[in-house]
């Protein structure tokens, strides 16, 4: 029973992680273009939750070689994952899918907005159900965010923040 627990939470972070950093740099703005992060070369960091620390942790040399795959680069110690990625005209047009891949089925996101602050609701139905409420506070010149995400899926809750900072411009 352990072993399946332990397997149903690593599959759940996978997802969680997945979900997240597909959508933590386009999470943020999809109908106000001036809420929109600036084009560019982008780091996001974001925390990893205590709980799945150690999971992580125990996965470093898989998770190490598939982060550098995609971009990223993962610090256990610190607990943290870092995407770069460039955000040029053409991923911006595509955030109204939220940067979410196409087999995800998910519903138009809910947003309310005051000042520099936004929330966001999002529902997936399909391959998994899964729920995204996130909290974004943007810089006024748009080139720094910090985001607060909690992420439901397959039962489990996961608490993701971070914050994001644009580099310069893209190579």
């Amino acid at each position: 029973m352990k072993s399946t627990t332990a397997n149903k939470r690593r599959q759940t972070c996978a997802l969680a992680l997945s979900l997240f950093l597909i959508n933590i740099t386009t999470i943020g703005c999809v109908s106000a273009a001036e809420f929109l992060p600036k084009p560019g070369l982008w780091s996001i960091t974001s925390e990893i939750p205590a709980e799945q620390k150690a999971a992580l942790a125990k996965m470093k040399s898989k998770i190490t070689v598939q982060s550098r795959q995609n971009g990223l680069s993962f610090d256990a110690d610190a607990g943290t994952v870092t995407l770069e990625q460039c955000l040029d005209a053409a991923k911006l047009k595509q955030w109204h899918r939220l940067g979410l891949e196409e087999n995800l089925y998910c519903e138009a996101p809910a947003m309310q907005q005051k000042g520099l602050h936004i929330s966001i609701d999002v529902r997936c139905s399909q391959p998994k159900p899964a729920t995204l409420h996130s909290e974004i506070e943007f810089s006024a010149n748009r080139e720094q965010y910090r985001f607060d995400h909690l992420i439901h899926a397959d039962g489990t809750a996961m608490h993701l923040k971070g914050q994001a900072r644009r580099l310069g411009d893209c190579p």
